[in-house]
Formats: C-alpha cells, sequence, structure tokens
C-alpha cells in the first residue's frame, strides 16, 4: 500500500513539475515577445555595448535555454514506467549536453550575482568593503553551484517506446550529498547574498532620507520614494522566490512528499526575467530622461582604482548626492543603472514596455546608434 502511495505521490510530483516548466516558458515568452522592440533599440542598437548590456543577454537568455533543456529533459523516470521494464531500454549518455547547459545556466545565475553586487556597491558610495559579505556569497553561490550540478552528477538517458526522454542523476563525487541536502545549501546562500543586498540597500536608503529631511525641512519626499528608487522589489522578489523553494525542499511534514523540490526550478528563470527587466528598465530611463555629461568625471584619475571606480558609476550609477541636492531629470545621477527620479515599475505587464521609437527623442536616438551629440557620452 505505501508503494501505491509513494507512486501515486512521484506520479503527481512528476506532473506538477513538468506544468511549472510549461508555465515558465510561456512566461518567458510572453515577456520576451512584448518586450522585444525595446531590447532591440536599447541593447542591440546602443553602441558600444556596455558591462550592462553584456549581463541583460546572460539574464535573459541563458536562463532560458537552460529552460527549454530542462522541459525537454527531466531529472526523474516516470513514476508509471515499472522498474522491472527498464532493462528493456536502452542507456544512452546525456551527461555532456546537460553540463553545457547547466554551466549556461550557472553564468545566467553568475549575472544576476554580477548585478545585484555591482549595483549595491554603486548605491553605497563605492565603498569597497560594501563588496566583502555579498561578494562571498555571490561566489559561494556561484562555486556550489557549479560544483554540485555540472561535476558532481552525471546522467543517463533511458529512451523509452513512447517519444519521451528523461535523464537520471548518478552521484559521481558528492555522493554525501542528495540532490535535496544540496538544493538547500545552494538556496540558502543565495538567500543569504540576497537579504544581505537588500539589507544594505534599505539602510542606504535611509541614510540617505535622514541627510535630506535635515536639508530640505520639508518632507516632500517620503521614504518609500528612496527606496523604491534603487530598484529593491525587484531584489525583495527573487528574495521571496529563494525561500519558497528553500522551504519545499526541507524535510517537513507540513509540506507534502510529492511537493518537495517542485519550486526548483523557479529560482532561476523569474529572477531572470526580473533582473532583465531592471536592466532594460533602467536603460530606458537614462536615455528618455538625460545623462550627465560626464559620468566618470567625479572620479580622481590619480586615486586607487580610480579606473575600476568610473566603470562602476558609468554601468550601476550612484547616489552619493541624492540626500543634498533635489534631483531634476536633466541631471540625473550619472549613468542607466543608477536611481531616477521616475521610479522603476514595480510590476511586470505589458504597459511597462513603452517603444524606445515613441519615447525616445531624435538626439537620444542618435546616441543610441554610437553617433556623437551635444552630449558628451562615455
Amino acid at each position: 500500500m505505501n508503494n501505491a502511495n509513494d507512486n501515486v505521490g512521484e506520479s503527481e510530483r512528476f506532473v506538477i513539475h513538468l506544468y511549472i516548466q510549461v508555465a515558465l516558458v510561456a512566461v518567458y515568452l510572453y515577456d520576451y515577445i512584448i518586450c522585444l522592440q525595446d531590447e532591440i533599440d536599447l541593447m542591440w542598437l546602443t553602441l558600444p555595448w556596455r558591462t550592462s548590456t553584456i549581463l541583460y543577454f546572460a539574464t535573459r537568455y541563458l536562463a532560458f535555454a537552460k529552460l527549454l533543456f530542462v522541459l525537454a529533459v527531466s531529472h526523474k523516470a516516470p513514476p508509471q514506467v515499472p522498474s522491472k521494464r527498464l532493462s528493456m531500454f536502452r542507456f544512452y549518455s546525456c551527461t555532456p549536453i546537460y553540463r553545457f547547459v547547466e554551466m549556461l545556466g550557472i553564468v545566467g545565475r553568475a549575472a544576476i550575482v554580477a548585478t545585484l553586487i555591482g549595483r549595491t556597491y554603486a548605491i553605497c558610495d563605492r565603498k569597497r568593503l560594501i563588496l566583502l559579505l555579498p561578494g562571498v556569497l555571490g561566489l559561494a553561490a556561484v562555486i556550489l553551484g557549479a560544483k554540485f550540478y555540472i561535476l558532481g552528477a552525471y546522467l543517463v538517458l533511458l529512451r523509452f517506446q513512447f517519444p519521451l526522454a528523461v535523464c537520471i542523476f548518478v552521484y559521481e563525487t558528492w555522493s554525501w550529498l542528495s540532490e535535496n541536502t544540496g538544493a538547500v545549501v545552494i538556496g540558502a546562500t543565495r538567500i543569504g547574498l540576497e537579504a544581505t543586498v537588500i539589507a544594505l540597500l534599505l539602510l542606504k536608503s535611509l541614510a540617505d532620507f535622514k541627510v535630506y529631511i535635515s536639508v530640505r525641512r520639508l518632507h516632500r519626499k517620503g521614504l518609500s520614494s528612496f527606496i523604491l528608487r534603487t530598484g529593491i522589489m525587484y531584489f525583495f522578489a527573487t528574495l521571496c522566490l529563494e525561500i519558497l523553494a528553500l522551504l519545499f525542499n526541507l524535510k517537513t511534514s507540513v509540506i507534502p512528499a510529492w511537493l518537495k523540490g517542485v519550486t526548483n526550478a523557479l529560482p532561476l528563470p523569474i529572477p531572470a526575467i526580473l533582473i532583465s527587466r531592471l536592466l532594460l528598465d533602467l536603460r530606458r530611463l537614462a536615455i528618455t530622461g538625460g545623462l550627465q555629461s560626464n559620468p566618470t568625471s567625479v572620479v580622481d584619475s590619480s586615486l586607487p582604482f580610480s579606473e575600476f571606480h568610473a566603470t562602476v558609476l558609468t554601468e550601476f550609477g550612484d547616489m552619493s548626492d541624492l540626500g543634498t541636492e533635489e534631483t531634476h531629470e536633466s541631471d540625473l545621477e550619472l549613468d542607466e543603472l543608477g536611481p531616477h527620479e521616475r521610479y522603476i515599475p514595480l510590476i511586470i505587464t505589458a504597459g511597462n514596455c513603452v517603444h524606445t521609437s515613441d519615447a525616445v527623442s531624435p538626439d537620444h536616438k542618435s546616441w543610441m546608434k554610437g553617433t556623437r551629440t551635444d552630449r558628451e557620452v562615455v
């Protein structure tokens, strides 16, 4: 009786996992279609390509490539197939293609981590100490993911009599670490990273707000406006997904066994959509809202790491003067990933993607294509 119940539970788990993958592909394609024109105008045609452009492509496409592979290839054999019939099937190795696609996912995850850390570093006055804890946690998350999902397991492909192909995990190096435990460890590391980033952004927003009210005396802006300008809602959404996935991997009687692990597919595709949308929205705000004439002019070239600081300022923005001077649309903070007077959209909808051809002035269109205008672009 217990075996029958286990088979039913595994069958339900397999079906739910498949439904989640199909739903994620649908969401990904929907978001891609409604923002394709903006992507072409803001990313492909913006020359020369910047670091943020590379991060956008990594988060946008590499995660999607992995998602398509996971949709086609499951890591569990369908429970409806009796184990005694497995000897009838021919075995093929699917390890190389799996490791290649999994590596694409790891690079996509690394791009998300780089965006989190880079933006936090830029907003928090470019203090190198800020890089310590998020940097260690981010590096640990990427290394653990690469070790566990690429080097720690190999796969065997079973080709069934019906058109279905599945891969089964066979742990080669980390035999003591089960799939469940590995997902929990990696998930906890990612949660630590995202929670640290959110805490740092909240503290910075609170400090800037205190300076603002001490100078202005009038509360024309609330604390929420300082928080929202950091794009923290995107990071908070990714944190919630990581926590949800971690809870569903814990061994607890509250969650049915057939539901454990079904949310493992969420922490990469959904954050990839959110972070790519964040990069796209900030690029749009930077172009349509105006840029400072020379973002790197605020960095003294004689200082150590001046070139590194200038690059970070150009790609990830700054908030160092937010509390003491009124910010106008004509001189927004530094560049595309900085906080802007207009808030970043909080909800992912088709209405948020305003086609750049209608929203960008001719002057900025020529900037996007790499030609010089009366604005000096670095």
